[in-house]
């Protein structure tokens, strides 16, 4: 029965120490803040999101990605709704540093798409 609180214990101190460390500002580094948001009606609300031109993944709205990147980083966002519907809008927001950097809007079946170099 010890041993298990032990490896309660050790889990659960090394868990708080990723999440503080995940969160506190890296040295010569920025933090980069994807946010996607919509308007679709009753419909579900899922969308295709393509991070950096590799990483694609599907998504409910609203939806926020946020991580450490360097200055120099090309960074890119791309959604558009799964179906083809002509229903709703999308709008894509880029944040650096808590600032909003650019962001774009869609209507329809198009994609809304954001890309910038993080200054």
């Amino acid at each position: 029965m010890k041993i298990l609180i032990l490896i309660g214990v050790i889990v659960a101190v090394v868990f708080v120490i990723l999440t503080v460390s995940a969160k506190r500002p890296r040295k010569g580094q920025h933090r980069i803040v994807y946010h996607l948001q919509g308007e679709r009606g009753a419909d579900s609300a899922w969308v295709v999101v393509i991070r950096d031109g590799t990483d694609d993944e599907t998504v409910q709205i609203p939806w926020t990605l946020s991580f450490w990147a360097p200055p120099g980083t090309s960074v890119a966002l791309s959604e558009q709704y799964q179906d083809d519907s002509t229903k709703g809008s999308l709008e894509a927001k880029l944040y650096v540093d808590g600032q909003l950097l650019q962001s774009a809007r869609s209507s329809a079946g198009e994609s809304a798409t954001i890309r910038c170099t993080v200054p």
